[in-house]
C-alpha cells in the first residue's frame, strides 16, 4: 500500500491548481516564478487561456494548446509557467518548470501544449 493523499484529496488539489471547473490562463517566466508566481515574468504578459480535464488519480494533462500570437516581449528564454484564474491580475494557483526551455522573439508564436499537473504518491 502506497501511503499519500487519498486519490479525491490528491485530484482536488491538481484541480485547483489548474482551474480545471472553469480554466484558466498561462503566464510565461524566464526564471522560477516564486512563491506569488510575480517573479521573472517574462517580457510579454499577455495570458493566453489554458484548459485541463478534471484530474484523475492526482494528475491532469492539458486539453489542446494555449497560444500567445505574436509574442511581444523582445528575445527571452522561456524555462517555467504559471497558472492564474484571469487574463490580468486574478489569482495565483501554481507553477511548473517547463520540460524543455524556448528561447523566442519578437513575432513568434508560442505554444504550450501538453502540460502535466500533478502530485505523488497517491494513497493506494
Amino acid at each position: 500500500m502506497t501511503a499519500g493523499p487519498s486519490a479525491t484529496n490528491a485530484n482536488a488539489f491538481v484541480d485547483a491548481i489548474t482551474g480545471a471547473a472553469g480554466g484558466g490562463y498561462l503566464q510565461h517566466h524566464t526564471g522560477d516564478p516564486g512563491a506569488a508566481g510575480t517573479a521573472n515574468v517574462a517580457g510579454d504578459t499577455t495570458r493566453p487561456a489554458i484548459t485541463f480535464p478534471a484530474a484523475s488519480g492526482g494528475s491532469a494533462t492539458q486539453t489542446g494548446s494555449a497560444t500567445r500570437t505574436g509574442w511581444t516581449g523582445g528575445s527571452q528564454t522561456l524555462t517555467h509557467g504559471s497558472f492564474w484564474s484571469a487574463a490580468s491580475g486574478g489569482t495565483f494557483r501554481g507553477s511548473i518548470t517547463y520540460t524543455a526551455s524556448r528561447a523566442v522573439v519578437n513575432g513568434d508564436n508560442v505554444t504550450a501544449s501538453g502540460l502535466v499537473v500533478s502530485t505523488s504518491p497517491v494513497a493506494a
